[in-house]
């Protein structure tokens, strides 16, 4: 009997791991709901049970065993199945759409919305061209930001509002400052542009979305958002380069009380 199955993102399903290609058997007696495996004639009626977004695995598979079935919908149970192939997030959509009504272009996105040009941003709004960043609200070419709202131009800031171009600034409100020191525009882009050097392309990241872009190939309509955990500020810039911190250090306007309620770094 064909039907049809969704996994999470690794092939499991109830802490079972499946594989494309191979049969299953359930010992002991088969129970709707409890224990087999289960699967649905009709697709949309998977989705009952687990969201209809791009990161699942689905598939065709075949019910080959001893065959229950569930009173509300065409969820099917058996204590033996063949996962035949896996099918495409648009495969999906289209068995659906030729199936059903009020189905229209789905794509998996979960909690995010007015993202544009981001890397590694969890739990965001009005985010653009920002990287590492989380729970932020209207921030613009932003690097190591967390809980900050309104801001643009920054490096390092903690819990600030209303800010533009900020050095390591925390609980601070106001422009062009390094440390809390208010700096003129040209000091401001003096040490910018050093620490960025410094630096040598690394930013903090305080979540692993990149790391599980990474994992699904690349491809972010794959990428399983619901696994997306938080970095602790201090995981986030332990790895911060030797060089850029001893830069830091140097400046006039360093504050080590300030370095490291921002980073977790002690100096």
């Amino acid at each position: 009997m064909k039907a049809y199955k969704v996994f999470n993102d690794d092939w499991t399903c109830n802490g079972f791991q499946f594989e494309v290609g191979k049969k299953y058997i359930r010992e002991g007696n088969i129970e709707i709901c409890k224990n087999g495996f289960h699967a649905c004639l009709e697709i949309k009626d998977c989705f009952k049970y687990y969201p209809l977004v791009q990161w699942n695995k689905f598939a065709e598979v075949e019910l080959l065993g001893e065959i229950l079935s569930h009173s509300e919908d065409s969820k099917k149970c058996t204590n033996k199945i063949k996962i035949v192939k896996e099918l495409t997030f648009d495969e999906v959509i289209e068995l659906i759409v030729n199936n059903a009504r009020g189905v229209n272009n789905a794509k998996g996105v979960d909690d995010a919305s007015g993202v544009n040009d981001a890397s590694g941003v969890n739990n965001a709004r009005g985010v653009n061209n920002a990287l590492g960043v989380n729970y932020v609200l209207g921030v613009n070419n932003a690097r190591g930001v967390n809980n900050a709202r309104g801001v643009n131009d920054v490096l390092g800031v903690d819990n600030c509002e209303g800010i533009s171009r900020c050095i390591f600034c925390a609980d601070f409100t106001g422009k062009l400052a390094i440390f809390n020191k208010s700096v003129t525009e040209e000091r401001f882009n003096q040490v910018f542009n050093e620490i960025n050097s410094a630096m040598n392309s690394w930013y903090p990241v305080f979540n692993n979305i990149m790391d599980l872009y990474h994992k699904a190939g690349d491809q972010w309509e794959k990428t399983p958002i619901p696994k997306a955990e938080r970095i602790s500020k201090e995981k986030a810039w332990a790895s911060m380069p030797k060089d850029a911190i001893a830069y830091v250090k140097s400046l006039p306007e360093f504050n080590a009380e300030i370095f490291k309620k921002i980073t977790g770094i002690e100096t």
